[in-house]
């Protein structure tokens, strides 16, 4: 594992961020993929709506979670900015 983060961590910023969006879309589209191969068409077609209700409330969810999570730094760079000055 820390060959892969010895690489990235010497990668500029921009290129690292694409490494990392590009696997995470390898990644979506495997189990797509995987999804259309091994759920049949019908049962697709009748669970969408509940499929895209589920998704949407864990988008919620994760959402709110980065979304505190950047507050939360946000704050302990304010704080620690002051404590240097």
């Amino acid at each position: 594992m820390t060959v892969a983060t010895d690489y990235l961590a010497q990668l500029p910023l921009s290129l690292t961020f694409l490494v990392i969006a590009a696997v995470w879309i390898l990644i979506a589209l495997v189990m797509i993929w995987i999804g259309n191969r091994l759920v049949p068409v019908d049962v697709r077609s009748l669970s969408a709506g509940g499929v895209l209700n589920v998704l949407a409330i864990v988008a919620s969810f994760y959402g709110f979670l980065v979304g505190f999570v950047v507050v939360q730094e946000w704050g302990n760079v304010n704080s620690a900015k002051s404590q240097v000055s």
